[in-house]
């Protein structure tokens, strides 16, 4: 992400990785950004978790750097398991 500048932006996104899986065709399976509404930078994550569960979170800028999305948003809007058809049961 750049800020209003056009400067890169070090650190723009939440660290998403050391609760999500990485194991086959898991992990980070979409990251969408809002257009609508551009004084306020808001982002969501579809990524599956460690327990292959599938989480769908939004998360905003926080109001001291309104350029940088903030960790301590993250709102759930959706949280699912994926049930394997090779298990029995």
């Amino acid at each position: 992400m750049a800020d209003s500048n056009g400067q890169l932006q070090p650190t723009p996104l939440p660290a998403l990785g050391q609760e999500m899986s990485l194991s086959n065709e898991e992990g980070l399976l979409g990251l969408a950004f809002d257009p609508g509404s551009p004084r306020t930078v808001s982002c969501t994550s579809i990524t599956t978790a460690l327990d292959s569960s599938v989480h769908i979170v939004r998360y905003t800028a926080s109001a001291d750097h309104p350029d940088v999305l903030d960790p301590t948003s993250a709102e759930t809007s959706a949280f699912f398991r994926i049930m394997d058809a090779s298990l029995p049961g």
